[in-house]
């Protein structure tokens, strides 16, 4: 039995019957449906999957699990709001395929459509994409880990496999690079993300006489590749041993010949 609500006799559309409320619509299949032209709000509790629903848009989904909200038509870019939409956002470009998080009235994080997640970053390139610096507490990668980060702000493991590597030759003059290269000690100007004194090398300085051992960022700030530099101080190690060796026969021969 149907009991329609309405003033002065007449019959706006809004109807409630066993038990279920609509507005604006005169058949309602959920607890509570609002209908205004083709646009939506459905609100109910669906038993047979045992969860509590609402909906709001005139194309929504039916294929939900837990208690779920569903935004949009699938047109348009739905978002929805916390508090205001100039604070707390979650917005669905529908156009891109992408979520874009806001805090504070300002884009903080996003998601795409191929899973890859940028912090800070509109266009991530990757699975984890972060405009800024990364801090942990403890970086794990097994006994087995290699891992390095470059200036491009990339954080990848370090590959060795001779299957991966082509055109490989000798080191050479290796002694006369390392002569050329400068060890210091120093203090980081910025001392909270960086620390305090440190041990190391000057990019710019190794640039000029190993350039591979360097990168750049967009910024033009470099970094090297230290590890990179056990293969150069091998050979050099190397190339003194020999020379070390050939000295000490000349002074064999020095020898045999006085003692004669």
């Amino acid at each position: 039995m149907a009991s329609w609500i309405g003033t002065g006799g007449s019959n706006p559309g809004d109807v409630c019957t066993s038990g279920k409320m609509g507005i604006g619509q005169t058949s309602p299949s959920y607890m509570l449906e609002v209908y205004e032209n083709t646009d939506l709000l459905r609100a109910h509790y669906d038993g047979g999957n045992n969860y509590p629903e609402i909906i709001i848009g005139n194309n929504p989904k039916t294929t939900l699990t837990n208690m779920s909200v569903v935004i949009g038509n699938g047109n348009n870019s739905p978002s929805l709001c916390f508090n205001s939409s100039s604070e707390g956002k979650i917005a669905y470009d529908v156009t891109n395929d992408k979520m874009y998080f806001y805090t504070g009235g300002s884009f903080r994080l996003i998601l795409d459509g191929s899973g890859n997640f940028g912090i800070g970053v509109a266009g991530p390139s990757s699975k984890l994409d972060v405009d800024g610096y990364i801090e942990s507490t403890q970086l794990t990668g097994g006994s087995s880990a290699d891992l390095e980060a470059t200036t491009g702000g990339v954080i990848q493991r370090k590959a060795s496999d001779r299957r991966l590597k082509k055109n490989i030759k000798n080191i050479r003059c290796a002694l006369e690079k390392i002569k050329k290269l400068r060890g210091v000690k120093f203090d980081w100007k910025d001392r909270k993300k960086m620390g305090r004194s440190d041990y190391g090398l000057i990019g710019q300085e190794v640039e000029r006489v190993v350039p591979e051992l360097v990168t750049k960022d967009k910024e033009g700030y470099r970094s090297v590749k230290y590890t990179n530099t056990v293969a150069i101080l091998i050979e050099a190690i190397k190339e003194q041993q020999a020379q070390i060796s050939a000295l000490e026969k000349k002074l064999l021969k020095i020898g045999r010949i006085k003692s004669k």
